[in-house]
């Protein structure tokens, strides 16, 4: 079992803080269009329970990937990926098993390494530019060091820890859905 620690950011300058990311030595890798469809049980978002379940169908350059998240707080899941031959066998299986389509992010990603911390610098459609920081660590123990590591490295950027998001793409984009639909009725 792997942890994901991450610290996501909302930025206002994407192109200042992705110079600043390069002076500090990140190393950019590649730059994507993701669609990522997100899939929960009825009901279980709504509750913000931990230990929440929920499965994402990633689309990038017509490959899919099946992601199983169990959400443990705000910066922390275990997560299980496997590569998706037929998308939609994959929908029909989640459906079966109960599972509902919940909503819809699509970014473009440019993602980057710097000090062994995976850096993605998201234009996220309809809810601006975000950065996010994330260690995976292996063992239960090296979570906090790796929270510490995460805390540091955005000091470094100049970025205060009451600068961090604490919700989810998806989740933003529900709350923005609902406003959305709020305001046309």
């Amino acid at each position: 079992m792997s942890y994901e620690v991450e610290l996501k950011v909302k930025i206002d300058d994407y192109d200042s803080m992705e110079d600043a990311l390069s002076r500090i030595g990140c190393v950019w890798e590649k730059t994507c269009r993701q669609a990522d469809k997100i899939y929960y049980r009825p009901g279980r978002m709504e509750k913000k329970e931990e230990q929440t379940l929920f499965f994402r169908i990633r689309s990038e350059n017509d490959k899919h990937i099946l992601t199983l998240k169990q959400i443990l707080d705000n910066t922390e899941v275990i997560e299980y990926e496997s590569a998706v031959e037929n998308r939609q066998d994959v929908e029909n299986m989640l459906y079966l098993l109960g599972f509902e389509d919940y909503v819809t992010v699509i970014k473009t990603r440019k993602t980057g390494m710097a000090d062994g911390i995976t850096v993605c610098m998201d234009k996220v459609e309809e809810l601006g530019s975000f950065m996010e920081l994330e260690k995976v660590v292996a063992l239960d123990e090296e979570r906090e060091s790796a929270r510490e590591e995460l805390r540091c490295f955005l000091n470094r950027l100049g970025v205060g820890m009451e600068q961090v998001c604490d919700k989810r793409y998806h989740t933003m984009m529900r709350e923005y859905d609902a406003e959305r639909k709020g305001a046309n009725e």
